[in-house]
Order: structure tokens, then C-alpha cells, then sequence
């Protein structure tokens, strides 16, 4: 009888662990982001994008690139908004000064909040 009871009080507990380990939620982090490859044309624009390939176990509510004529630009410089989520993205750009060099950068924004890819790098055809 003993050993019924000692079994029946292992099941609740291994019951209860699985229950509480599968029901934990990952803690949120920010979110992983690729540039994609940017071409300029003559008349001042540029088209290119990103991914977002992680949203960090956190709604994506802002996504698109930012951009300058300075290295690695963030949102508080020129920047596109290209809806949220997760996936693939496209960005125009316009109104690019001619013969000039500009950085851009993909972001995502999340609770905990923006991250981005790298700097790539294109210069405006005259």
C-alpha cells in the first residue's frame, strides 16, 4: 500500500513539474535583424531592405532602415517605416543627394527595444 502511495505522490509531482516547465515563457530579447543589399539609381532614390529573422519572443512593432551619409545610423537619423512582424521587407528611399555615399541599416523594434544589422554601404550615381 506504501508503495501505491509513494508512486501515486512521484506522478503528481512529475505531473506537476512538466505542467510548470512546458507552460514558462521565454524572457523577452531584442530582436535579430539583416540589411539587405541597397541600389541607387540617377534620380536621387534607392531600393533595398531587410529581415527580421527573430522577433525576441516579443511583438515586432516597428521595422524598416535607417539612414546617413555617417556610419552605422540609428532611428534617430533618416529612417523608413515598413510595418512590423517578423519576415522580409522592402525600403524605398528618396530625395538622396547625387555622387554622394550613404550608410543604411535595417531595425526592428520590440519591447525590450531596437536593434539592427549591418552597415551597408552605397553611393548615389550622378
Amino acid at each position: 500500500m506504501k508503495l501505491k502511495i509513494k508512486l501515486f505522490l512521484m506522478l503528481v509531482l512529475a505531473s506537476s513539474i512538466m505542467i510548470t516547465t512546458s507552460c514558462k515563457k521565454d524572457d523577452p530579447t531584442l530582436p535579430k535583424v539583416e540589411t539587405g543589399n541597397f541600389v541607387a539609381k540617377t534620380n536621387g532614390t534607392a531600393e533595398g531592405g531587410g529581415s527580421v529573422t527573430d522577433d525576441g519572443f516579443a511583438d515586432i512593432t516597428a521595422r524598416g532602415v535607417c539612414y546617413s551619409q555617417v556610419e552605422n545610423p540609428t532611428i534617430s537619423d533618416q529612417k523608413t517605416s515598413d510595418g512590423t512582424g517578423q519576415g522580409v521587407f522592402t525600403s524605398k528611399l528618396s530625395q538622396l543627394a547625387p555622387g554622394f555615399t550613404y550608410h543604411v541599416r535595417a531595425y526592428a523594434t520590440n519591447s525590450v527595444g531596437t536593434s539592427y544589422g549591418s552597415d551597408v554601404v552605397f553611393t548615389v550615381p550622378l
